[in-house]
């Protein structure tokens, strides 16, 4: 390391110009060379948009700085290539996780839902998609037999007692909201789902886990959804069931063939 630190520090660096596009006469003017390196305005500009903006400033008034850190990561990489880290484990692996990952998403934004498609999702699934409003009284998952202590107040509620009123019984553990809005939607289904699609206006729920929090629900208004409400988490499911269609696709479509049985049977745990 400290040999490399020598070699980068004594690293041939010089400007053209100063590393702005202010005298450059385009793109491919020379700026900058690094050893045998020629930096152009594009090149600069590209690697400069890369840096956070916070510390942009900064390289834009000492190039130098940036242009050493580059060729040091650069250097670092090539070292690593000639010593085939690339090959060996774990970077190996590493890297095949990235290259999976990277082609992978490429599938996926490659994969096209048009509008209508959407509309057509919406328009078969409609009963489905709800706007429910309700009120809600929660309690923290942290607190000892939060669970329980809901179940009480949800039957003490059917008995005819306000959620206001039930939150005033124990106001530092409870918390009561008036109007919570709650979108019911098949594409994108959540824990309060199965139980609250079937409730109707006025029924009060059994504690649902949300998030850190269980919580009971008195259903006031239960409305249908609208399709601008739901078209973006449509289009999110569609995507997704396409995208596991084609790796299941490309799951089965490989041939395998076991030449012996008996080690498998032997080796199963």
């Amino acid at each position: 390391m400290k040999a490399l630190f020598l070699v980068l520090t004594t690293t041939a660096l010089s400007f053209a110009q100063a590393p702005t596009i202010a005298n450059a006469t385009g793109p491919d003017s020379v700026i900058a060379i690094v050893g045998d390196h020629k930096w152009t305005v594009a090149e600069w500009e590209r690697r400069l948009s890369e840096i956070p903006e916070k510390s942009r400033a900064h390289f834009q008034s000492d190039p130098v700085d940036l242009l050493r850190r580059i060729t040091f990561y650069e250097n670092v990489i090539e070292a690593a290539k000639k010593a085939k880290l690339d090959q060996q484990p774990p970077y190996k692996q590493r890297i095949e996780d990235i290259l999976f990952d990277a082609e992978t998403n490429e599938v996926s934004n490659g994969l096209l839902v048009m509008p209508e498609e959407q509309k057509k999702y919406f328009e078969a699934h409609k009963d489905e998609f709800k706007s429910v409003r309700a009120e809600a009284l929660s309690m923290l998952l942290a607190n000892p037999g939060a669970r329980e202590k809901l179940i009480i107040l949800a039957a003490k509620a059917r008995e005819g007692k306000s959620f206001a009123d039930l939150q005033k019984e124990d106001e530092k553990r409870l918390r009561y909201e008036e109007a919570v809005p709650i979108s019911l939607n098949p594409a994108i289904p959540d824990a309060r789902t199965a139980i609250v699609a079937k409730a109707k206006v006025g029924d009060i729920t059994e504690p649902i886990r949300v998030d850190a929090n269980f919580v009971i629900y008195k259903i006031d208004s239960i409305a249908g959804a609208d399709y601008d409400m739901v078209k973006d988490e449509i289009y999110k499911k569609l995507k997704t069931e396409r995208f596991q269609k084609w790796a299941q696709e490309q799951t089965q479509g490989v041939k395998v063939e076991i030449t012996n049985p008996d080690y498998f049977k032997k080796t199963t745990p």
